[in-house]
């Protein structure tokens, strides 16, 4: 009986010992942030974020593109590529978008959205998009 109790309390100071040992050793962590982090973002119904959406039809309809790089060129995919018709910009980022690829040919910024691109003449023209 003497050897377990002997043997409890030198694994109890063990324990404490390595509590205060590790509370010195680790130090506290402190969050990070990054300046893309702190840009509002949105997440569209599957879960991606995203700084803006473009749709394919007016009003918001049809399939969707989210530009989620921030301050990057975006070149869209070839299903969307000249065929953008309306777009949401999630607030306060501003869009810049392109007629060409690799942001070439500005034509078009905004930073509110757009249901029908008709109405400023740039429906199904935009190649590429900068979000900042």
């Amino acid at each position: 009986m003497k050897f377990t109790q002997f043997f409890l309390r030198v694994v109890f100071a063990l324990f404490a010992l390595l509590a205060v040992v590790t509370a010195r050793v680790v130090p506290a962590t402190t969050p990070t942030t990054t300046v893309a982090a702190l840009q509002p973002r949105q997440s569209n119904t599957f879960g991606v974020i995203a700084y803006a959406l473009l749709y394919l039809d007016i009003n918001y309809t049809s399939q969707a593109y989210p530009v989620s790089d921030f301050n990057t060129c975006v070149n869209l995919p070839s299903w969307a590529n000249d065929k953008v018709s309306s777009f949401k910009v999630f607030t306060p980022n501003r869009c810049f978008f392109y007629l060409d690829p690799w942001c070439q040919n500005v034509n078009y910024n905004t930073p509110n959205n757009n249901n029908d691109l008709r109405s400023v003449g740039f429906n199904d023209n935009i190649s590429s998009v900068r979000c900042t």
